[in-house]
């Protein structure tokens, strides 16, 4: 995949060339100061991002829950959550 930066201050032509090159399939980093602080991706590279990165948090989340339910150990009495909600909405 080929990159290219666009440096910020950006003139109008250099944003419209950003964006065909991204909609071609190129990262196009965007410089401030000499430092990268975004991307001009296709639409769907950005949906696929959105998707790893979501995808990436329910995972962390999950194991995390694992983590907790087997430090509490398996002794532990359980309430079914709907039971719960019950009986915090009193």
């Amino acid at each position: 995949m080929e990159n290219r930066i666009l440096r910020l201050p950006a003139t109008v032509e250099s944003v419209e060339r950003a964006v065909e090159d991204a909609g071609a399939g190129k990262v196009v980093l965007v410089e401030r100061d000499g430092r990268t602080v975004a991307a001009v991706v296709s639409h769907a590279m950005a949906l696929a991002g959105e998707e790893a990165l979501l995808a990436a948090a329910d995972a962390g989340d999950r194991a995390r829950g694992l983590r907790l339910i087997a430090e509490l150990g398996a002794d532990m009495p359980t309430v079914r959550l709907n039971v719960l909600r019950r009986e915090l909405a009193r």
